[in-house]
């Protein structure tokens, strides 16, 4: 996360950032017991930018109908992909939507659990402040705005 410009929420590599993914091959599909394909950040162009004119676009769609076609051909059960509330600060500080992104491509949410990197709110106090604000101003309860949403997509 260093010089990602603050943290990204969508952004949770279990052993640590992988810099030679690029370089490492998927195992076989028939090596792997679990076929969810897990996606923890979709985004188009950078959250650094002040303006970033490839975001809203239809970029992202057309980016994860073309992974769910890749997964169904690859023997992929199902898509997990984590979300957020639906709030300008998510958008702003990752560049990544909220949950109803998701939902309009057919996902549905089967799990919510506050994200580590927000479980201790002196931590991020002026970020999850700003969470609370927007999510009041909205309709949505305050004390749900630190949860990571698990969006599924069945593909059998």
């Amino acid at each position: 996360m260093e010089g990602a410009g603050g943290p990204c929420l969508q952004q949770d590599y279990p052993a640590g950032p992988v810099d030679d993914f690029v370089d490492s091959d998927f195992p076989d599909p028939a090596q792997i017991e679990d076929k969810t394909l897990v996606v923890h950040c979709l985004m188009t162009g950078s959250a650094l930018q002040e303006e970033n004119p490839y975001q809203r676009k239809g970029i992202g769609r057309r980016m994860v109908k073309a992974l769910i076609e890749w997964a169904k051909t690859k023997g992929w059960e199902r898509i997990e992909a984590d979300s957020f509330e639906d709030l300008p600060v998510i958008y702003e500080g990752t560049g990544s939507a909220g949950h109803t992104f998701w939902e309009r491509l057919g996902f549905r949410l089967v799990d919510r659990h506050v994200h580590p990197a927000l479980e201790d709110p002196s931590k991020l106090p002026e970020f999850i402040a700003t969470l609370e604000e927007q999510a009041k101003s909205i309709g949505i309860p305050p004390e749900t705005v630190r949860d990571r949403l698990v969006m599924r997509l069945d593909l059998t």
